[in-house]
């Protein structure tokens, strides 16, 4: 496991004896560097070479999985036109009747006009979901959100009070999340001009081989402190999370596997903790790194007497951050659960049965949880009532 400090721009700062205030040995910070992911890889994306039919038998089963669950929502979705279609010709119909001479009696002049609204409205209602799908799918899918919440830690140091982090999360790149959207993204993140960037997981979506172009896309985020990622189910899922680490190393992005970046400004110190997604046994967790406890491993990053802030894609997680003092756990995951109520409560959510944390601020036992909604989508291509989001925090110091 890897300790090294990352500084400030232009390098460390050290105290009046020259030394470093940091439990580890220090390199200095060097910018983000300004290379394209082909400058390293040729034609700029690194793919698994078992892709196609020449995935291992994991992988195959994985991706069947998830074609099929796609492909089972598509036929809920097809059901549900035909439903809507067969409710709409039937009111049609039922306005004009033939009795058994031949003659139509129109219904209009037998039922009073009260009756005849009703039809009208049942008509509308029926047509309700559908609308509110294509606005699911056409506008709010593609609507960012930028949300500014400040964070209060009782350990922060002086020297980080008002340091911004811009947080990012599950991108899932593909037909209805291209390259252009997440760069448009990297666009509104790097006009907040935060001090650090944090990524939580779920770059790809099920096919390996786009990991290159969404790595080249994120390559362009800027910050001074620099830009730091963890792992997320998806990455697990296409087995690319060694190939995406190096692509996106080659790209100035540091991708923390159960590791640690202490980050330093004015000989002060905050200590940044990155873990791969688990799974906890007999959980409702999606497929990921089984553990019998979350966070198992990684007890040793957390560091006494500093604020510590976590990166989980997994929010359920949490709980055990809070049992070892992590102030901060940044996590994504749920989309918000991309089909949600949040305008009446947040947790009436698609999501809730697999976890209690669905999106934004949560608090326990003195240490604080964000949840961001994401980017893109999984499963069905369509947002409702959770927008995606682009976060950016304002540390403070205090309770």
């Amino acid at each position: 496991m890897s300790n090294i400090c990352w500084g400030e721009p232009g390098g460390v700062r050290t105290n009046s004896d020259g030394v470093v205030p940091s439990p580890d040995p220090v390199v200095s910070h060097q910018p983000i560097r300004d290379i394209a992911v082909g400058q390293r890889h040729g034609s700029g994306i690194e793919t698994d070479d078992r892709g196609g039919d020449q995935r291992a038998p994991k992988q195959r089963e994985r991706y069947q999985r998830g074609q099929d669950r796609k492909a089972h929502v598509l036929a809920i979705v097809v059901g549900i036109a035909g439903e809507f279609e067969r409710v709409v010709s039937g009111a049609e119909r039922a306005s004009h009747v033939l009795d058994r001479t031949g003659r139509v009696a129109d219904l209009r002049e037998r039922i009073p006009r009260r009756i005849a609204e009703l039809e009208q409205t049942a008509v509308a209602v029926s047509g309700l979901p559908f609308v509110a799908a294509a606005y699911g799918l056409l506008y709010e899918r593609l609507d960012v959100e930028v949300t500014n919440p400040r964070i209060r830690l009782a350990r922060l140091a002086k020297a980080f009070e008002g340091f911004r982090i811009v947080h990012l999360s599950d991108f899932h790149i593909g037909p209805f999340m291209t390259a252009d959207e997440i760069r448009r993204c990297v666009t509104i993140a790097n006009e907040l001009k935060a001090d650090l960037v944090a990524l939580t997981g779920d770059y790809v979506a099920d096919d390996p081989s786009a990991q290159g172009e969404v790595v080249q896309a994120l390559a362009g985020l800027r910050a001074p402190y620099g830009v730091f990622a963890c792992l997320g189910n998806h990455e697990f899922y296409t087995e690319t999370e060694e190939s995406i680490t190096r692509l996106f190393a080659a790209g100035g992005i540091r991708v923390l596997r159960q590791e640690r970046a202490p980050i330093q400004s004015h000989g002060e110190v905050l200590n940044l903790i990155g873990v791969d997604y688990q799974q906890m046994r007999f959980s409702n967790d999606h497929d990921g790194h089984l553990v019998d406890r979350y966070l198992e491993g990684s007890e040793k990053l957390v560091m006494p007497d500093m604020v510590n802030i976590l990166l989980s894609h997994n929010p359920n997680s949490f709980d055990r951050a809070a049992e070892l003092g992590i102030g901060l756990t940044l996590a994504g995951h749920s989309h918000g659960g991309q089909l949600a109520l949040s305008f009446i409560n947040r947790g009436l959510a698609l999501v809730r049965p697999e976890t209690p944390y669905v999106s934004g601020r949560y608090e326990k036992s003195g240490s604080q949880l964000y949840v961001n909604r994401g980017i893109g989508t999984t499963v069905i291509p369509i947002r409702l009532g959770a927008r995606p989001e682009i976060t950016v925090f304002e540390l403070a110091r205090g309770v």
